[in-house]
């Protein structure tokens, strides 16, 4: 899934310049230059602390990796199982915590917040 904040980037960016053209136009004085540069630094804040973290994680990642006990491989009986212990461990993180953001995010976890809200009173 591709990262929905850098892909809105230059959308901030036009719209914040088409503020500032039609607020100089109309000689309203409604665009701050401190506004903008505080909206234009938290969002590339943001991307820094993203980028920072996801590399952490990469190495961490290879970390382990390095140190696996066996290779699964790629066939595709793997990426099946894969999904299921996937699915299983966000099963097992909701029935303790009902409906938490990670937990959701899953397919089987957004049937089951679903029928959670709307299955029991309609039925």
């Amino acid at each position: 899934m591709p990262n929905l904040i850098e892909l809105a980037i230059p959308g901030f960016v036009l719209l914040m310049a088409m503020e500032a053209i039609a607020d100089s136009i109309m000689r309203r004085d409604l665009y701050e230059v401190k506004d903008a540069a505080a909206s234009i630094t938290m969002g590339l804040g943001n991307v820094a602390v993203n980028l920072v973290a996801k590399t952490m994680q990469l190495a961490i990642f290879g970390l382990i990796y390095r140190f696996r006990i066996f290779n699964l491989g790629y066939q595709w009986w793997v990426w099946l199982m894969l999904f299921f212990c996937d699915e299983f461990s966000y099963y097992l993180v909701s029935s303790r915590q009902p409906c938490r953001r990670s937990a959701c995010s899953t397919s089987s976890g957004f049937i089951r917040s679903w029928y959670a809200r709307w299955g029991r009173s309609n039925g």
